[in-house]
């Protein structure tokens, strides 16, 4: 497996086998999801190179082809650790709790990249689970994957009533079972625990 030292040149392999399905081996993006782990620490300190991973998942997602499902919850995965992580170290600072939708300049510059990790994956999180395609092997696990990354900063990221209500509306797409999961598991203990911002 090839040993990435930047994120650049990881996206770009990633980017080819989505341009050109056809020309790459079966089992290509299964290995180029395991070379994430080479690159990840580069997100968290890097908003923009956040951002044009979450655009190449955005592309991957209404993509087809062999590995896509896989790489795509491999990632995913790897950034709801992420998020558990830099929220833990963020608390540890003494951070106080912010809404999502803060200015990253209002925030002290030793915790800004922090929170901007934090407020990047959020908004990912709430846009995949909004997405929706036929046949999509990946639905569930996408969605149970999305809500792991929300519920990992809620020490110190305040969702307000329109975030909720969001999310009630496209729940209310899904199956039953998963509905029901994520409301009990997730948004109602929330809402009972947590002040929300009005």
């Amino acid at each position: 497996m090839k040993r990435y030292r930047k994120l650049e040149s990881w996206l770009g392999d990633v980017d080819h086998c989505l341009e050109h399905p056809a020309l790459v081996e079966k089992d290509t993006l299964r290995e180029l999801a395991y070379g994430f782990y080479c690159v990840d620490e580069q997100v968290v300190l890097d908003a923009d190179r956040l951002r044009l991973l979450l655009a190449v998942l955005g592309k991957l997602r209404e993509s087809k082809g062999s590995g896509r499902a896989a790489f795509e919850e491999r990632v995913m995965g790897q950034l709801a650790f992420l998020a558990n992580t830099v929220c833990g170290e963020l608390c540890e600072t003494g951070f106080a709790p912010r809404p999502l939708s803060t200015l990253p300049e209002t925030i002290a510059p030793a915790q800004r990249t922090s929170f901007v990790f934090l407020q990047e994956l959020c908004r990912y999180a709430i846009d995949c689970l909004a997405f929706s395609r036929p046949r999509d092997t990946l639905a569930g696990r996408r969605r149970g994957i999305s809500f792991e990354i929300m519920a990992s900063p809620l020490e110190v990221i305040e969702f307000t009533e329109t975030v909720f209500d969001d999310l009630k509306r496209i729940l209310k797409s899904a199956r039953t079972g998963c509905r029901t999961c994520c409301f009990v598991l997730w948004i109602k203990p929330i809402r009972a625990e947590l002040p929300l911002v009005p």
